[in-house]
């Protein structure tokens, strides 16, 4: 579905459940990121848009670490998040002393290679409630919710969230 046809939708949709407002979690790809910033006017209704906390690196952070480089490349922001993170370090410096082991990749790891453990980050108030809600809500749908690591994206569940 295309963005105008969502925000179509969603015009339908506000005029049809009486909308009070629009929240929505900011949108990660830069040829869509514009056109909610006018829903407010479109919509007559308050909007407004949330950080995404799904990614490691938000947009301020991207600008002020890209001001001034020469060149954009994947690897080198991949360093500072590695940096920032502390994945793939050993101590101050880079596991390996490598910046890049795409080549390494190929191969089948040495057993003394060690894999940290994953990252997790804190769950939001919405992240923790979700869980419990699909555990009291949906009794017999299969599935576990005890390793729930993902962002939670309100879209619209009135009747189940209120």
């Amino acid at each position: 579905m295309s963005f105008v046809c969502g925000t179509i939708r969603l015009f339908l949709t506000a005029r049809t459940h009486e909308v009070e407002h629009i929240i929505i979690t900011e949108l990660g790809e830069h040829s869509v990121l514009m056109e909610p910033q006018s829903w407010a006017e479109i919509f007559d209704l308050p909007a407004f848009i949330r950080p995404d906390a799904q990614f490691l690196c938000d947009h301020a952070e991207c600008e002020s670490w890209s001001a001034g480089r020469e060149s954009l490349r994947m690897e080198c922001s991949y360093r500072h998040m590695r940096k920032k993170y502390f994945v793939l370090m050993a101590g101050d410096q880079l596991a390996g002393g490598q910046r890049n082991v795409d080549s390494d990749n190929r191969k089948p790891s040495q057993p003394s290679f060690e894999v940290s453990d994953t990252f997790h980050k804190a769950r939001d108030v919405l992240s923790q409630d979700v869980p419990r809600l699909l555990e009291t809500q949906f009794l017999s749908h299969m599935g576990d919710t005890s390793q729930f690591y993902f962002a939670v994206i309100v879209i619209a569940w009135p009747k189940i969230i209120g």
